[in-house]
């Protein structure tokens, strides 16, 4: 690991602070309340780095931190360490971003083991801990353990006194995705609608689940045949995000890809070339925004260039589109 974890000497990363600590730590003739000291300034830079993790978009550039931070999330939990579901579930999140799905399975099932032995089945953090597994399943199309962990999850939020609308919002937010996924229209709109009420009036506003929210209804909304007010609430996502995160973040790749999407899907049915023009700019756009992000070889870079493939195949750009799906 690294003192100033990602912090640049002559372009690359610093490590040689947090490496120093570690040293004076393990020597024997180390006081021991030398070693409390410096125990707890690991654990300060930590949490300070992981919060800058959680509001990275440049992965390519932040991927070398994982494995230190789970090497040490194992580390804590061995010790008993009280920060180790936490940190546990941060490496796994992080992973998972990366869509390194096979290395973020294993801290994530970790940290559910602890926070289930520590904290019992009913807290809040076991909770969190069911939803970020469940993630990771919807991910790798493992639908029936992701419902029945959404299911427990959402059951042990609700029943908190009182219940964290913010908390409850993602969880409905995320079990109404299943249920798309599996066809279950009329239930998973009503999860999607819940949770855009309670974001919605949210004080302060939280602009950014707002943006999630009304998504995932515009793309029900698709799915089902409304186009217009599918359309409507993708247009109001993807300003809610421009202004909130600017023009470069992951989040507008999103709002841009759906829109597209639902911009290709108007361009079929009335044959109005506006809206293939549209969709075509939004997915170029979204394909420049992730691979800045996420570099050439992330799943997400992958399934921009076939939608944008499939732009192409439908304006009969054949020859334009060859070259995208080699």
């Amino acid at each position: 690991t690294g003192r100033r974890l990602l912090s640049q000497t002559n372009g690359r990363p610093a490590l040689a602070g947090l490496q120093r600590i570690l040293q004076q730590v393990i020597l024997v003739e180390s006081p021991e309340n030398r070693i409390k000291e410096l125990a707890l300034e690991v654990e300060g830079l930590v949490k300070k780095r992981v919060l800058v993790l959680e509001t990275t978009t440049r992965w390519v550039e932040a991927r070398w931190e994982l494995e230190p931070l789970e090497a040490l999330a194992a580390q804590w939990a061995d010790a008993g360490h009280p920060g180790a579901e936490w940190l546990l579930s941060q490496s796994g999140v992080r992973w998972q971003q990366l869509g390194e799905w096979s290395l973020a399975e294993p801290p994530l099932r970790r940290s559910l083991s602890i926070a289930e032995e520590t904290l019992g089945k009913n807290h809040p953090n076991y909770a969190a801990a069911l939803g970020n597994l469940a993630a990771l399943f919807l991910d790798t199309d493992r639908i029936d353990e992701a419902e029945g962990m959404l299911r427990e999850a959402l059951t042990i939020e609700e029943s908190q006194s009182p219940p964290d609308d913010r908390k409850v919002a993602l969880r409905l937010s995320s079990l109404a995705l299943l249920l798309q996924r599996t066809g279950r229209m009329i239930e998973a709109e009503q999860m999607m609608r819940r949770a855009l009420i309670m974001d919605e009036a949210r004080v302060p506003a939280e602009p950014q689940a707002v943006a999630v929210r009304l998504n995932n209804l515009a793309l029900l909304l698709h799915a089902t045949g409304r186009l217009e007010e599918a359309a409507r609430l993708s247009r109001r996502a993807l300003d809610t995000d421009q202004l909130a995160l600017g023009g470069q973040h992951p989040a507008v790749a999103v709002d841009l890809n759906n829109l597209a999407q639902i911009e290709l899907t108007l361009f079929m049915r009335h044959g109005d070339e506006r809206w293939i023009d549209e969709a075509e700019a939004a997915m170029r756009r979204a394909w420049e925004i992730d691979r800045l992000n996420f570099g050439e070889n992330h799943p997400t870079v992958a399934s921009d260039i076939n939608n944008l493939a499939e732009v192409l195949i439908t304006t009969r750009r054949l020859a334009e589109a060859e070259p995208l799906l080699r």
